[in-house]
Formats: structure tokens, sequence, C-alpha cells
């Protein structure tokens, strides 16, 4: 392979052949017979800001506004990633603690891979070679300014994206001779930014900086290697011409948990109910898997109302809330914690799951683990608060926990109203629940239960709407057969 790379590629770069700002970008791959690498990646992949820098959403950095990326070969579909920043948000924390601080939050402009600072508490360390200054230069290498700057600017793998390109030895336009790349953007700045941002038509006020109002998309860079060497290309064209290839495509579906509602409502937000808790089901036929190989699986629990990810204003001021407008932890893609969870699946009849199927974060966290590996979060935040400690009220326990950052613009910990007595946004935050399927599915159902309890703090975090998204791996294949080829679901 050393030989390769530096006598036998030459490596192209392709600017976007449709560019729309805030709408859509699309790439075309020279046609002619050329041989390409599956080690396709995207350079200079971001956005600017429009009123004030702000800082991206930690765990994606300049991934958040990728909606939907699908790599075609004219009109056929060879690999497509809907919700795709939703995804990627997950998929970030997969790698090993040293791997994701030292190289891959770099690569993303995100803020995942953590240190024990000296004063004992966990965070995304505040040092950036990138800062353009010193002081007040904390995590300044993952804002997203008011002017393109290409140092903040993202890489993406497109294998991260595509699974297909993980399979395949090469691309031959001889055989996909219309292939090309198209990314549909989300440029709410609730999806893309820590704020702060208007919420309900109430911009922000003082202490927390001037209101982003919108993002603007930036042209980012296509590149991909030719295999110019003939005796290579006439390899790996044989080895295209006949192969099967195996791989597992990332589809999406979603279901809706409703709020507490009605006598419910009436019965947990009554003062003198700070102890029992109304259980709540939610039964949800998928059927976006249906008769389709399933491999894993995981789900993520977001606010309905994309304003919920944000602090609101508590007593009519900013004064009363020193994180107002601000996000929560990872805002939008968070995946919530909710009291006394429970998960039973359906498949083909019989239950998934034994008993009551997943019940409790041990099991929850057992099977995330055996079916995904490593998960890169920070101590407690998959869990209600640290320890037993009240969640609505700053812990005692300070050492190997998630740092109160305060979420101010000036990076500083807020020292008026609610907040200032908070744990940190990221508790309770990083709540996924994976699994293993491993079958054939030709039904699917979720029953999905939850505990609305009192709302002691006013917030009403744990009984609100929810869009619990599903992430799965589906089996496909692609089949090649001389200059032709058929993709089809296995």
């Amino acid at each position: 392979m050393a030989s390769e790379y530096s006598n036998s590629l030459k490596t192209h770069y392709f600017e976007p052949r449709v560019d729309i700002t805030n709408r859509i970008v699309e790439f075309r791959v020279d046609y002619g017979g050329n041989m390409y690498l599956p080690s396709m990646r995207i350079v200079g992949l971001g956005f600017t800001s429009v009123g004030a820098n702000c800082k991206s959403v930690p765990v994606l950095g300049q991934y958040s506004h990728i909606r939907n990326i699908r790599l075609m070969d004219g009109g056929v579909e060879l690999g497509n990633l809907r919700e795709a920043s939703r995804y990627l948000s997950f998929q970030s924390q997969l790698n090993d603690n040293m791997s994701n601080l030292c190289v891959n939050s770099v690569l993303a402009r995100n803020r995942v891979g953590y240190l024990l600072e000296d004063f004992s508490s966990v965070q995304h360390p505040p040092l950036d070679k990138f800062a353009a200054t010193a002081a007040n230069s904390e995590k300044a290498g993952s804002e997203i300014l008011t002017a393109a700057d290409g140092v903040r600017d993202a890489y993406l793998e497109l294998k991260k994206v595509f699974p297909i390109l993980g399979q395949l030895p090469a691309l031959d336009t001889g055989v996909f001779k219309q292939l090309k790349i198209l990314i549909e953007y989300n440029m709410d700045v609730r999806m893309n930014c820590e704020g702060p941002v208007k919420l309900g038509g109430v911009a922000p006020a003082a202490p927390n900086g001037t209101e982003v109002t919108a993002l603007n998309s930036k042209p980012p860079t296509l590149i991909a290697d030719e295999v110019t060497d003939d005796r290579i290309k006439d390899s790996l064209r044989r080895q295209l011409a006949s192969g099967q290839y195996v791989y597992d495509e990332i589809e999406h579906d979603q279901f809706d948990v409703e709020p507490a509602a009605g006598a419910v409502a009436t019965a947990v937000a009554a003062t003198a109910n700070t102890v029992n808790v109304v259980e709540q089901t939610t039964d949800a036929v998928i059927n976006a898997f249906d008769q389709h190989v399933v491999s894993r699986m995981v789900m993520m629990k977001a606010y309905r109302n994309k304003d919920e990810a944000f602090h609101p204003v508590i007593g009519g001021g900013a004064a009363a809330n020193g994180k107002s407008n601000l996000a929560k932890g990872n805002g939008n893609y968070n995946s919530l914690y909710q009291l006394d969870e429970k998960l039973q699946i359906r498949v083909n009849g019989s239950n998934l799951f034994s008993g009551e199927g997943i019940v409790g974060e041990p099991q929850k966290a057992h099977l995330l683990s055996h079916a995904w590996g490593t998960l890169n979060v920070m101590p407690f935040t998959n869990r209600g608060g640290v320890g037993l400690e009240d969640p609505n009220a700053r812990a005692v326990n300070t050492e190997g926990v998630p740092v109160n950052d305060g979420r101010g613009m000036n990076g500083a910990t807020p020292v008026t109203g609610t907040d200032a007595n908070s744990q940190s946004d990221f508790v309770g935050n990083s709540n996924y629940i994976g699994f293993s399927i491993e079958d054939r599915v030709a039904r699917m159902q979720f029953t999905y239960k939850r505990a609305l309890c009192h709302d002691l703090g006013g917030f009403g975090d744990l009984n609100r709407a929810l869009t619990v998204h599903l992430f799965a791996e589906v089996r496909k294949m692609i089949q090649m057969n001389g200059g032709a080829y058929k993709i089809a679901y296995m």
C-alpha cells in the first residue's frame, strides 16, 4: 500500500457542481473509466453565524447542519443516511477517549474526549491550539464565527455515513457512471449551536450576549484518490467484476411520546404529591424495518419542542437564570434520561427481551455496551443526577463529575438565579438505549414506559413530549456482474 500511495494515486479536489446556500450541495465525480479508492472525504465542512460568534454543539461540532446525505449513481441510491447529524452525534462517542480527545475532536471540531482537570472535575480540556488569543479563548477552536475561517472547518470521512464504502475495494466510474454525493442542510439555529437563541419570540438579554439570528453554510470540497497504475486498476476491476459485498446500511424511524396531560398532569403537579409517580405507556408499531434483516439498533430520546432543549428565562428577566436562551448540554442532540424507563420490543410476535424487558440503568448500560462497544461519555451523563443527590441542587461531590460550565458566553459558572446551584447540563443527557436484534423483521412493536413525576423545580423536564429516534443497521448487498450491478436488501 505504501507504493500505491507514493506512486499509484492521484488526488482530486472536486468543488460543488451545485451549491445552494443553506439548502443543498452536490458533488459529481468525473466519468470516464477512472478508478477511485473508497476513502473519499469532505473537507471545508462548516458554517458561519449571523449576529454573534457562538459555540457549536459539543457532541457534533461542524457536522450538525447535515440533515441528510446520499451517495447516488444517477437515479440509483447507493447509500443514504437520514437524520445524519443525529446519528453522527452518537457515532462520535463510539471511539475510545484518547482517540476522540486527540484526533476526532479536531477533525469534527467537536468537544468529545475528556480530562480530569486539576480542580478534579471532568470536561473537554480548555486547551486549543487554534485559539486566536490566550484570553477568553476556551474551546475557541470549536467556535462558529461570523466570518468564514477555514481553521474552524471540519473533515468528514464518507465511510462514516456510507457503510457500502467500507466494503467495496474501489469505485469504478466505468460501472458507476454518474457518481454523485448530495448533502441537504438543516440551518435551524436551535440544531446547530449553543446559543444564545430566540425562544418563543423572546430574544436573549444580558449577561448571555447577542442573539445568534441565523447560520450560513460554506461550500465544502470533496477529495478522492484516483488509482493511476494500470496493473492495480486491472486487479481492482477483476475484483469488482463478479464480487458480492454485504454491508449494514443505517436507517431511521421515530415515534412520539406524549407529555403529561389532563388528570395525570394535575395529579403529578399537586403540591402534596412529592413521592408518587404515574406510569405512562406508549405503544408504537415501527414499519421502516419490515422485511429486512436488522442487526444493531440505538434509541435517542429528544424533546419534541426544540425550544425545550434550551434554558428559558425564569422570573421575567435574564438575572433570574444565568443560562437563559442557552442550550442544555448537547441541546437538541441530547438523549434524555427519563424516570423508571422500561422497554419491551415484540419482533415477529415474540418478546425480544425476557420479563418486563429492559428495566433499570444497569441493564440498559450493559446491553448498550454489548451491542455498540465503548461509549465515550462523561460520568453521570447517562444518569438522572450525580449519585443520590438532588438534580436541582449543586452537587456536593464535585470530584470526577462534569463541571457546571454555565453555558455563558464567557464560559463562567452562573452566579445568579436557579442555575447557580444546579448540576452540569450534561448530567442525564447521554442516556441511550442500544441493543442487538439480528433477525429478519416482519413486524416490530415497541412498548415504552416511563414514570411521570411531581415537578419540584418548575422545569418539568421528566414529563415533556418526546420524539424517540431509532437508528438500525439494516443488511444490504451489492452484487456486481461485469459492468452492471444490483443492490438489494437481504
